[in-house]
């Protein structure tokens, strides 16, 4: 029985939505996209927590000069679409928090 509640409470948090120094699993909440090509990324958990610096405190940055840029963005958007939990894996000690990549995981929920 101890077995089964700690399992329980480990694939509680295995699947929770989190921010850290590298990445943050998470929904996103709004994507801005300014007419230059600069896009921003606003999530459910506190950017600040990554290690890099949210451009206005509170935003990602996907570098829309970077090869697979459309991609990254796509997946984005198909993530915010359908509502559906995204690692975002940024680049360390960025401004802005520059996006490396995206993961788009039918795991997470």
């Amino acid at each position: 029985m101890k077995k089964l509640i700690l399992l329980m409470i480990i694939s509680i948090f295995a699947n929770a939505e989190y921010c850290a120094k590298l990445n943050c699993i998470t929904k996103i909440e709004k994507i801005y996209t300014e007419a230059d090509g600069n896009v921003y990324i606003w999530t459910t958990r506190d950017e600040k927590l990554a290690n890099c610096s949210p451009a206005a405190g509170v935003y990602f940055t996907l570098d829309t000069s970077s090869k697979n840029s459309d991609l990254t963005y796509s997946t984005l958007l198909s993530a915010f679409l359908s509502n559906k939990m995204v690692n975002i894996r940024i680049v360390e000690g960025s401004q802005g928090c520059k996006i490396s990549y995206i993961v788009l995981d039918s795991n997470y929920k």
